[in-house]
């Protein structure tokens, strides 16, 4: 009866962690968010240093710089859901790394102030997409265990956002700030 129905709770529980062992595509959505979530509010933590340190921006300027990545990040989040297609989730969410990886580039390595808005902006747009459609591809994918899955991938978000976070700060703590831009592209 009672004990009966936690013993199958446990047996069911233990049956889906080990199919998740072996399942490398929940791994990789795993490691994949981390490294979104830890792109996005890294980027949102030194974008005004990395401004003003760097690119010479004031303090006003600098946080408008800011100001258009979150709304980047805004305008992405509200827009990408627009024109996603079901069956090419995960095209999309490689394409979206991979526009970020060109943005963010451009953003820190290309030193034409003119286009740094417009990179900032492009640059919240691509990245802040990636996280909820990696939520919904382990939502549709293992659609059988969708709470466990989503779950775990939920559980690299608060990973991500300390991981990157203290690996930029170690890099440029040890080295320069310079170089652990290196980090984000």
């Amino acid at each position: 009866t009672s004990q009966d129905n936690k013993a199958s709770l446990v047996e069911k529980l233990s049956e889906r962690f080990r199919f998740l062992r072996k399942e490398k595509t929940v791994l990789l959505l795993f490691l994949a968010t981390i490294c979104a979530v830890g792109l996005e509010l890294c980027l949102t933590g030194i974008i005004t240093t990395f401004l003003m340190e760097l690119r010479g921006f004031s303090q006003v300027t600098s946080k408008l710089g800011l100001i258009t990545f979150l709304v980047g990040i805004a305008s992405g989040r509200l827009c990408i859901g627009f024109f996603v297609e079901k069956r090419r989730l995960l095209y999309l969410i490689n394409l979206l790394f991979a526009l970020s990886a060109v943005s963010i580039g451009g953003l820190l390595f290309f030193e034409a102030i003119e286009l740094t808005y417009a990179f900032m902006f492009i640059s919240g747009g691509m990245i802040s997409a990636i996280l909820p459609l990696i939520i919904t591809l382990a939502g549709i994918m293992y659609a059988e265990m969708s709470g466990t899955v989503m779950g775990l991938i939920k559980l690299a978000i608060p990973v991500g956002g300390i991981s990157i976070p203290f690996l930029l700060s170690v890099i440029s703590k040890y080295a320069s700030l310079e170089l652990s831009l290196v980090l984000f592209p």
